[in-house]
């Protein structure tokens, strides 16, 4: 995995970003296009926080309340997808996640076959128009399945559409804080459910 050059922290309620249709199209329009992922700000004790990396798995979560300074989130363009209008591909900032190619960086649902617990990563996929269900060959290799473009975004509100389910934070990354997943049986789980939000 690439190491993330991380940017300012917004703890705010924030709005849902205009969605892009095209992922090269960033560098044209990239200030007020920037999302981040974030928990709904009246969920305690997490709201507001923003979604960040945990250096021991490679995954996306949220930090534990004693790291100082707090990291800030990652950033990302939300991309409309033309031959599926309902769903979205996360694109990562190019300033922010940089690859040693042109591949693109993007927030992906990762998990084992058969598997209804996924995780949040960002992985690279070659540098071409995203599709509704594209899989990326870098968790191909680990025998995951990585889906970038299955994304439900509606009032704000992030939900994967690979399968129902909720988002639960699990305390499995001590000292670092909390992994994210998203789990079909959240109720279960040990760990609590919480609410992901998108806005700029």
């Amino acid at each position: 995995m690439k190491l993330l050059s991380f940017i300012g922290l917004l703890a705010l309620p924030l709005t849902l970003a205009k969605p892009f249709s095209n992922p090269q199209s960033w560098a044209e329009d990239e200030g007020p296009q920037r999302s981040h992922l974030y928990v709904k700000p009246d969920i305690k004790p997490w709201g507001s926080r923003q979604i960040v990396p945990i250096p021991t798995t490679g995954n996306l979560g949220l930090e534990n309340f004693t790291i100082h300074p707090t990291t800030p989130g990652i950033k990302f363009l939300p991309i409309q997808l033309p031959n599926s209008p309902s769903s979205y591909a996360l694109q990562v900032s190019p300033v922010d996640w940089e690859s040693d190619d042109d591949a693109i960086a993007y927030i992906a649902a990762v998990y084992s076959p058969g598997s209804h617990r996924a995780a949040l990563r960002v992985i690279h996929l070659a540098p071409e128009p995203v599709a509704t269900g594209a899989v990326s060959a870098e968790c191909m290799d680990d025998g995951l399945e990585c889906h970038m473009s299955q994304w439900k975004i509606e009032e704000g509100v992030l939900t994967y559409g690979g399968f129902g389910g909720e988002w639960v934070v699990v305390k499995d990354v001590s000292p670092y804080g909390w992994s994210v997943y998203w789990s079909a049986d959240a109720g279960n789980e040990d760990g609590h459910v919480v609410v992901l939000e998108v806005g700029v």
